[in-house]
């Protein structure tokens, strides 16, 4: 009797203590992109990180000699489930192209030809997660967001 009370406490203990553990071996989405930049863009160095963790929000900024870029990521888009013009819309007047094998949804956006500083922007969004890259080339832009698309789970 005191040997099958205590194989099926043993038991109860295992299938509650379970789901814990696997809890605790999932990588959240800004360290898939921390490890990932640092692995795959080594000459970038993370500059800082601002996260609202309770709305899902982080803010990377990455430099390589005088570059800059910014990576916005929001993990709780599921109340965005399409990429919109007026969610992307500035007060100034934007080129917008949209991409294709980025993600569900992207766009590179261009402050246009008369800006005093040039501005790159790619928005995509992948399954839950909406990513906006700032940069102040096109091709650092495009190439960031290629790195963190492929780094995101599906």
């Amino acid at each position: 009797m005191d040997r099958s009370r205590t194989f099926c406490f043993s038991l109860l203990l295992l299938l509650i203590q379970t789901p814990f553990t696997q809890a605790q071996n999932i990588v959240s989405i800004p360290d898939l992109i921390k490890t990932g930049i640092k692995s795959e863009a080594p000459t970038w160095s993370l500059v800082s990180v601002h996260a609202r963790t309770k709305e899902g929000y982080t803010y990377f900024v990455l430099s390589h000699d005088a570059q800059q870029v910014g990576i916005h990521v929001n993990e709780y888009a599921e109340q965005v489930p399409e990429i919109t013009w007026t969610s992307l819309a500035t007060a100034a007047p934007r080129e917008r192209t949209e991409l294709k094998d980025i993600g569900d949804e992207a766009y590179l956006i261009g402050n246009g030809p008369y800006a005093r500083v040039p501005m790159f922007d790619v928005v995509f969004r992948k399954g839950k997660v909406l990513v906006h890259i700032e940069a102040r080339s096109a091709e650092t832009a495009l190439h960031f967001a290629e790195l963190v698309a492929e780094m995101l789970p599906r």
